[in-house]
């Protein structure tokens, strides 16, 4: 049964997984079906705040 969606996981510790050899290579697969980078999704997340605004 899996969890319940709004439970998190803060509470876990850090933990080698043993089976990959590249954490950077990482997949999230959202509701949608669609998988997704882990590194992608960080860097889509702080983009706006790498951005610089354009002075007129």
């Amino acid at each position: 049964m899996p969890p319940p969606r709004d439970q998190t996981c803060f509470d876990h510790r850090d933990e080698e997984i043993p089976f990959v050899s590249n954490s950077s290579v990482l997949l999230v697969q959202a509701d949608e079906g669609f998988v997704l980078s882990v590194v992608d999704l960080i860097r889509r997340s702080t983009a706006a705040y790498l951005e610089v605004p354009v002075s007129l």
